[in-house]
């Protein structure tokens, strides 16, 4: 009988030379085997689908299995580094490694010795790019130019917990990195002594596979990530005060940001879902110089949920109520948001969308709220609107594409509401102490 774990049965490769050590049958290539204290390591060949990591297992000597990850790195000081800087990490989606490997061998290929190291992890389920994108994106069907599309409008629940547990890691990182020092003022290409931190100064891997996750029920994921580049190219460094090539705190800031970005871009593209503009602006926003800030990216309504936007539109009203007189008064002065379109196929006259205030009152009470007379005011299609509010956020976005990322911008502006929407919501919340 295979092994489980969590219940689920695993598949691992076992070699037949391996198998007093692994008696399960189930037969593959070892890549290698290291011994050290009476344990040993067996490393395959057979990657984790999708990622960096080898299936590997531990032997205590008593036939008692532990099943991990193990990824290669390829030069033994590296590997050093990146074991000590991941033992540091104290944040719920960075991965924890579990031992680490030195392996010197003699390369046949290369006629040469080399000193490599391997650093275990408790294994994982795969790569988060092979999720399944309905468990991640809300999606949307159509045919444009007699061809079948798919554009995500926004992000399931557990998409929005997913994409913000990335953004939480990469600004962890980040904060970690040191803030005394000038542009380049590194004493290497990993650790400035002088300033008493060896957390390195080169950037996050988190693309091409390398965030992973653990499926913890059906449609719900751990995220999990923790690679880094060992080498910086010349193209992301920053000349320094001395006119050399080094990274830079803010160039390790921004390329971690950006990598977040590339790996939307690839879950996107991976999936074939064009984003809707939100998710643009929000890969724009991640893209920026100087370095994105995490509170700011928080209000990005890329990240939220409908539930947040509607959270949201809720709080602005409250906000109205308890001011209404001097409150109405100022958002009859500001522009609308350009709905007027969508506000006609629900019902209202056209011409009614006159100020920002008509734009607000228009989403509390059709969007919000009368969910009912929402659906039997709309004079298309009913099923464009059904009985589901994602459906008629849906219609205003398209009516408008952009209209929460300004109305958001009027809110922050006016100093109404002062931190995000998204930080009072279940998701965030559920996200938060995972």
């Amino acid at each position: 009988m295979a092994p489980t774990r969590k219940g689920k049965k695993i598949e691992i490769p076992i070699n037949k030379e391996t198998d007093a050590v692994f008696p399960m049958g189930h037969h593959g290539d070892v890549m290698v085997c290291l011994s050290r204290n009476y344990r040993r390591l067996i490393v395959y060949k057979k990657l984790i689908h999708g990622t960096v990591l080898h299936y590997a297992a531990i032997n205590c000597g008593d036939f008692t299995l532990q099943y991990c990850a193990a990824q290669l790195v390829q030069r033994l000081d590296d590997a050093e580094h990146m074991y000590g800087l991941l033992n540091r990490c104290q944040h719920p989606n960075i991965l924890k490694p579990t031992d680490f490997w030195p392996w010197e061998h003699f390369d046949a290929l290369k006629k040469h010795n080399k000193a490599e190291a391997f650093i275990t992890y408790p294994l994982i389920d795969g790569s988060l790019l092979d999720v399944p994108m309905e468990d991640l994106f809300l999606i949307e069907k159509f045919i444009e130019n007699d061809k079948p599309k798919c554009r995500a409008y926004g992000f399931t629940d557990e998409g929005s917990k997913d994409i913000c547990d990335i953004l939480s890691a990469v600004s962890y990182i980040n904060d970690q990195l040191p803030t005394t020092i000038n542009s380049g003022s590194t004493s290497s290409k990993y650790e400035n002594e002088s300033q008493g931190t060896s957390f390195p100064l080169s950037p996050l891997r988190i693309y091409n596979g390398q965030i992973y996750y653990n499926k913890m029920a059906e449609g719900q994921y751990q995220i999990l990530f923790g690679n880094f580049y060992t080498e910086l190219p010349n193209h992301m460094r920053d000349k320094n005060s001395r006119g050399r090539k080094a990274p830079t705190v803010d160039v390790i800031k921004r390329l971690n940001w950006e990598a977040a970005a590339t790996f939307l871009d690839e879950l996107l593209h991976k999936n074939m879902l064009e984003p809707n503009d939100e998710m643009k602006h929000l890969k724009d926003k991640l893209k920026k110089n100087p370095p994105a800030n995490y509170s700011d990216l928080l209000w990005e309504p890329g990240l939220w949920t409908t539930y947040v936007k509607i959270h949201f539109l809720r709080e602005i009203f409250w906000c109205i109520e308890s001011d209404e007189v001097t409150r109405k008064l100022v958002l009859r002065k500001m522009d609308p948001l350009g709905i007027d379109s969508c506000m006609v196929k629900l019902g209202y006259s056209a011409g009614k969308e006159k100020s920002l205030l008509h734009s607000i009152k228009f989403l509390r009470k059709r969007v919000v709220a009368h969910q009912d007379t929402t659906y039997l005011n709309y004079k298309g299609d009913k099923n464009d609107v059904g009985e589901c509010k994602r459906l008629v956020e849906l219609l205003v976005q398209k009516s408008k594409a952009d209209y929460m990322i300004e109305l958001v911008s009027h809110i922050r502006q006016l100093g109404w509401v002062m931190e995000s929407p998204i930080l009072r919501s279940k998701v965030f919340k559920a996200a938060s102490i995972s």
